[in-house]
């Protein structure tokens, strides 16, 4: 059902006719989020909005707060919308689109702080503040998202956490524009001395208002709010060298990288907590690739090359040795009449290959996946589900351990298997 046409003129008259919308297919494009199966079971859209508005400054956030309580509706916000976390909860709310406030308000570099509205996202906080001699937190979601949502209303921990912390902890002074429609300033400059500490006098409110990892948009909006920057003495325009996906910086002189391997997850906690103790890290980024079966030496050329990108993926699949991976994947079926095609199968598309360990794991793994020919698969399985035809049946499962040791030897170095060593919770029978 649609929203009172009553509430809608008073929203329309508080932002203008420009800025707000019941348009279906506009309230679809909001309510679609690619994380929405986990929690709409199995649908990729949320609660539809009733109505989408576009504020622009505090006072227009005050007034639509308050027209929803008035009307009885419910009110959300979101910026830059990364996942499903910002959107309405029910059907018919009103979803407040914080991008006309995208202003970098001030940068205040002898206290090292800025003050920004709720879309400026870090990419552009980060540019502005090198310009100046300063840096600031970027969260691991990536630079096209706001910080100050991070700040206020989610978690936010990112690589350089170990030199700049999380979002939380650069929190300093707040706008908020509470349920009831009031404003609150927090921290310093709720009594009138300015942006620069999050806290007192008097008790902390940021506990209220975030808790331990915020309430991503679920208790007000907020409009504006200060961020501590760090010290930067590198240069103020990073140049950048290559083409998407491959473009890169160099480093600065100031800068070292290191890339670090352990054996065990321990040394790899004592590392760091030794690196952040030392003062001696900037960024520790934990990074994970695993690239398809026939695609694998493809993708590492390509990432290793500064020479190579995305578009000479097929010639370097085409590549003999590219093509004897293939074939040595699946060598017990080199003399069938079918090999020649699987082959050739294999290389028109990305895969994701993996270990899986486990009591009675080769069993279990083909249960999952399913009977070769789609139609013969008990439901809920794979193939079943996905695969087209008895070939092109979408994915591979060892059939026993011994073929197991050899497809796994063909994919991984020994460095990328992680075995779990505690097994008491998979051997232990069910009480």
């Amino acid at each position: 059902m649609a929203i009172p046409g009553e509430a809608y003129k008073a929203l329309e008259d508080i932002v203008g006719e420009e800025n707000i919308t019941d348009e279906p297919a506009t309230l679809d494009a909001y309510a679609y989020q690619f994380w929405a199966e986990f929690r709409q079971e199995g649908s990729k859209f949320m609660p539809r909005a009733g109505a989408v508005v576009l504020p622009k400054d505090t006072e227009e956030v005050q007034a639509i707060v308050r027209a929803c309580n008035r009307y009885k509706l419910k009110c959300k916000a979101s910026s830059t919308g990364w996942g499903l976390h910002a959107a309405p909860l029910v059907e018919d709310a009103i979803q407040l689109d914080m991008r006309r406030m995208d202003r970098i308000i001030e940068i205040d570099e002898k206290n090292m702080y800025a003050v920004i509205e709720p879309c400026v996202i870090g990419n552009t906080l980060q540019a502005e503040a090198m310009k100046v001699g300063l840096n600031t937190h970027m969260i691991g979601a990536g630079g096209s998202c706001s910080p100050l949502a991070s700040a206020t209303s989610f978690y936010g921990i990112g690589p350089d956490s170990l030199f700049m912390g999380t979002s939380p902890e650069n929190l300093l002074g707040a706008e908020w524009v509470m349920p009831n429609g009031d404003i609150l300033r927090t921290g310093s400059l709720g009594s009138g001395g300015g942006w620069f500490c999050g806290d007192g006098p008097g008790p902390s409110l940021r506990g209220v208002f975030r808790g331990a990892i915020g309430h991503a948009g679920g208790l007000g909006v907020f409009t504006k709010c200060a961020i501590k920057l760090y010290p930067w003495t590198g240069p103020a325009i990073m140049p950048i060298e290559g083409k998407p996906p491959l473009y890169t910086t160099p480093l600065p002189s100031i800068i070292r990288g290191h890339t670090i391997t352990w054996s065990n997850w321990d040394g790899y906690r004592d590392a760091l907590w030794k690196i952040f103790d030392n003062d001696i890290g900037y960024i520790a980024h934990r990074q994970f690739i695993m690239f398809g079966n026939e695609l694998q030496g493809a993708a590492l050329q390509i990432v290793t090359d500064p020479a190579k990108t995305i578009d000479d993926l097929e010639e370097i699949v085409s590549k003999p040795e590219t093509q004897k991976l293939s074939e040595e994947l699946y060598r017990s079926h080199k003399d069938k009449n079918f090999f020649p095609g699987l082959i050739e199968f294999m290389l028109t598309a990305p895969s994701v290959a993996l270990v899986a360990e486990g009591k009675g794991v080769v069993q279990r793994v083909r249960e999952l996946i399913g009977e070769r020919v789609p139609e013969e698969a008990d439901p809920g399985t794979i193939r079943r589900e996905y695969a087209s035809d008895g070939r092109r049946n979408i994915v591979h499962g060892s059939d026993s351990p011994g073929s197991a040791r050899r497809e796994i030897e063909c994919l991984f170095s020994s460095q990328e298997l992680y075995s779990y060593q505690d097994n008491r919770w998979l051997e232990s029978e069910p009480g």
